[in-house]
């Protein structure tokens, strides 16, 4: 049971990996192209990033959930204090 909850988180967090990735590539082509302004390809990229960490932080809560240890406890501590940070800067850049 472990093992799928497991690779359920994994897969979670891969997907918000691939948002972000994503994400960067579509901001660089519309900077380089320049279809949009650059306050708006900033703002959305923001909004992406964001997303992309609360899917990241979901599979650190999964997991954390199935196996809670101090070393996860702490990863998950970390990843939710940056990506607190991270939301605040975006929100205030974004604004």
């Amino acid at each position: 049971m472990n093992d799928i909850f497991s690779q359920i988180a994994l897969w979670v967090e891969y997907i918000g990996m691939i948002i972000i990735a994503i994400s960067a590539v579509v901001a660089l082509f519309n900077v380089v192209f320049n279809f949009k302004d650059l306050k708006q390809i900033r703002r959305k990229f923001g909004e992406r990033i964001l997303t992309g960490l609360e899917f990241i932080i979901a599979g650190e809560l999964i997991i954390v959930t199935i196996l809670p240890d101090f070393t996860d406890l702490l990863d998950i501590a970390v990843i939710v204090a940056i990506r607190a940070v991270l939301g605040f800067i975006l929100k205030k850049e974004i604004a």
